[in-house]
């Protein structure tokens, strides 16, 4: 099972580079929340807010937002009121709009991978993931960075998309194919990339089986929350030791 998930997790689903994928995030970036919108139905807001909330149990003092985009996760984060907020994203379009959009003196932000992130060994108290981690080019090796980051018994919370549930996903895959992929040609007017965001949530494990993966890496599973049909999920882990 982890052997096939590390296949999935470490291979570009349509064999974008690093800096194609990079590329093709800064020419989306004026648009990406609007399309994100369209892909979630316009709820995505509320599952980064069932994210806040379930981080509000934790109290985390310094948190880390790894590819941050253009901080739509970050901004309902600062309702945890953390001492410090540090947003990192590859993409410097991105990363540029959400230093436009977030002013507050407790953030930090660094444009880098999430595969190597510049921060001190068990420096923060959790980190958070939104819709990012499907992205990386090495997944594997972004989750072990985030171990590393992370303090004894800090938390890991991921917000993926996900495959729906089988009597929804027919209605989906329409919704998809009629709507989405019309509208996102005006919204993100760079080549195939509804393609790519679609395929990688199609194929991109999910559930129980990316669940399973991630505790090979030291985090215990804590929850998760299948959201909007299987639309999303909700992954809540702890470092474990």
């Amino acid at each position: 099972m982890a052997k096939a998930i590390d296949q999935v997790l470490n291979k570009h689903i349509i064999g974008k580079s690093k800096n194609e994928v990079i590329d093709m995030f800064d020419a989306i970036a004026p648009n990406y929340d609007k399309f994100t919108s369209l892909f979630s139905f316009g709820i995505d807001h509320l599952w980064r807010a069932y994210l806040t909330n379930e981080l509000k149990h934790f109290r985390p003092r310094i948190i880390l937002d790894v590819a941050c985009g253009t901080g739509s996760q970050a901004k309902s984060l600062l309702q945890l009121e953390p001492q410090k907020l540090i947003l990192l994203d590859p993409s410097e379009k991105m990363i540029n709009i959400a230093k436009n959009r977030l002013k507050q003196p407790n953030i930090e932000f660094y444009n880098s991978f999430a595969e190597n992130v510049p921060l001190s060994t068990s420096s923060v108290d959790a980190v958070t993931i939104s819709f990012g981690l499907r992205n990386f080019e090495n997944s594997h090796l972004a989750l072990l960075s985030a171990y590393r980051v992370l303090r004894p018994k800090g938390i890991l919370a991921i917000l993926e998309f996900g495959q729906p549930d089988t009597a929804f996903n027919v209605l989906y895959k329409m919704y998809q194919k009629l709507i989405m992929s019309t509208f996102s040609q005006f919204l993100l007017k760079y080549p195939n990339s509804f393609t790519y965001l679609k395929d990688t949530s199609d194929e991109f494990p999910c559930g129980e089986d990316l669940t399973q993966y991630i505790e090979t890496l030291g985090f215990k599973t804590l929850k998760l929350k299948k959201l909007t049909f299987g639309i999303a999920y909700l992954y809540i882990f702890q470092k474990d030791r």
